[in-house]
């Protein structure tokens, strides 16, 4: 239970994807997300997804690729199942109808489950389906944190109005460039 729970605070701090290996910054520079809940529903939406994606993955590689020793199908099986987790979230999203979950966040958390869902399975640090999935959800809940983090930062920023050459993306950078940094120092704890 403990290492599950190292695994979980080490992806949401020092092992942070997104800071680390620059992965998801699609919402960090776009203006898809606009608001606190956006990035709360982006985040949560982005870690369930990318929870589902990553079981269904791993069972499919014990029972079926790895028997006959297709190994290399596994990144063509990611691609499928995440999408058909994000029709699935689409689907559902028609069928509950939730005001606060629109096509575009739907969109932005699917783009940013396949992202950091491949760099999971590229690290391939966990060999069973439960390891995988505590470290899933460790990346969600770090992406999540970190969606938070930068929102926070840039509803401040819009009240100082920075320079016109820095307003935008390349504040934002920079941002998540200082934030990476005071990340990082975690590190050694």
């Amino acid at each position: 239970m403990s290492d599950y729970l190292y695994v979980i605070i080490a992806a949401i701090i020092w092992q942070n994807v997104v800071l680390s290996a620059l992965l998801g910054l699609t919402p960090f520079l776009t203006e898809a997300r606009a608001s606190m809940r956006n990035s709360l529903v982006i985040g949560l939406l982005t870690t369930i997804m990318l929870a589902v994606a990553i079981v269904i993955v791993r069972a499919l590689d014990a029972i079926v690729l790895d028997p006959i020793a297709a190994g290399a199908l596994l990144y063509l099986a990611y691609g499928v199942v995440v999408l058909a987790v994000i029709a699935a979230t689409f689907a559902l999203r028609n069928r509950f109808s939730c005001s606060y979950v629109t096509p575009a966040i739907v969109r932005a958390a699917g783009f940013e489950t396949g992202l950091i869902g491949l760099a999971l399975i590229a690290a391939a640090n966990a060999e069973y389906v439960g390891g995988a999935l505590v470290e899933a959800i460790g990346v969600g809940l770090g992406f999540t944190v970190v969606l938070l983090i930068v929102e926070g930062i840039r509803e401040r920023l819009e009240w100082l109005k920075p320079a016109s050459w820095l307003a935008g993306v390349p504040i934002q950078l920079i941002t998540l460039g200082i934030l990476a940094l005071v990340f990082s120092g975690f590190e050694g704890i």
